[in-house]
């Protein structure tokens, strides 16, 4: 199944998933993804049988709870959208991009000088 951009709540989710590991309880889920929206209990299982439906993650029972697993690594997911983003925006120039983010500001001589270090480790 293909890669789809992932809408801003369901990225979320996956980003809780990311950043627990490999089995994380619905309880856990719910717990955090409370932290930064006021969703039901319901809603939020609505939304991570969506993202099971699409093959980003698995889910398991573990006693009476539902443990969910990433399928789709983060890399995975940020190379997806990297390349659609370049693609898409950009057309396929990196220094489209680096240039328009200096012009308006968006990036500092820091960061460009970060990102000349990473060119030559490399290389």
């Amino acid at each position: 199944m293909p890669l789809l951009k992932l809408p801003e709540t369901e990225l979320l989710m996956m980003r809780i998933l990311w950043d627990h590991g490999e089995q994380v309880s619905s309880d856990t889920i719910v717990s955090e993804f409370g932290k930064h929206k006021n969703w039901e209990r319901s809603a939020i299982l609505t939304t991570l049988h969506r993202l099971e439906e699409k093959g980003f993650l698995r889910c398991a029972k573990n006693g009476r709870y539902n443990c969910y697993s990433a399928i789709i690594t983060e890399e995975q997911y940020l190379s997806f959208i990297g390349k659609s983003f370049l693609e898409t925006i950009c057309g396929n120039s990196v220094k489209k991009l680096v240039a328009t983010l200096y012009q308006n500001k968006d990036i500092s001589k820091e960061d460009l000088e970060e990102l000349r270090r990473f060119i030559e480790e490399v290389e």
